[in-house]
């Protein structure tokens, strides 16, 4: 999506991303790098595992991080939070340096948007918003800036491009510009 090519496999199945796919963008007339990566997860498979650690060696490496979760899996009850959050392994990743956006809101469950508590109960958008405000704010302690959108259908995607990718680029390089030259090109994960 943000390439505006085809440059990596997408698929639901985990596991599809194995290697490190890196493409030059421009971001608001900025030049930089960006690697979509394998997910950071547990795995038995052998060549996932390779993946998943060159996934981890490229985050360490990365001047921002955009962490893309499924918002749907923490909408329902039964769900885990901490376990599902240590499954794909993204705890010790995230800080004030991350960008999470939280992915699939078009894919949330129709008892999710029937079930409401609330005298006035709020629009799907605002239910999705609350809900992940409440996995940021619970379970991710570092206080990452976070949206809410789909890759798929691109809810939510201008406003996370803008004041979440291009507005973390613009505060990181061009903000700091006056404090240290040159700036080298900053590089995601």
């Amino acid at each position: 999506m943000l390439s505006q090519r085809d440059v990596a496999i997408v698929s639901p199945v985990p596991g599809t991303t194995r290697d490190v796919v890196s493409v030059a963008l421009d971001l608001d007339g900025i030049k930089a790098v960006l690697s979509d990566t394998a997910g950071l997860r547990s795995t038995t498979d052998a060549v996932e595992q390779i993946g998943i650690s060159r996934a981890a060696a490229s985050v360490g490496e990365a001047d921002l991080k955009v962490l893309v979760l499924p918002l749907p899996p923490f909408a329902y009850p039964w769900t885990d939070v901490r376990a599902l959050l240590e499954e794909e392994l993204v705890l010790p990743h995230v800080d004030g340096e991350t960008i999470v956006l939280f992915n699939q809101v078009d894919l949330l469950p129709p008892s999710f948007a029937a079930a409401s508590g609330d005298a006035t109960p709020p629009d799907d958008a605002e239910r999705a918003r609350r809900l992940a405000e409440g996995v940021v704010r619970e379970w991710m302690p570092a206080g990452p800036r976070w949206w809410v959108g789909s890759v798929e259908t691109g809810e939510g995607m201008d406003a996370f491009l803008e004041h979440g990718l291009n507005a973390a680029v613009k505060r990181k390089y061009v903000c700091n510009r006056v404090a240290r030259s040159p700036t080298p090109p900053p590089h995601y994960h």
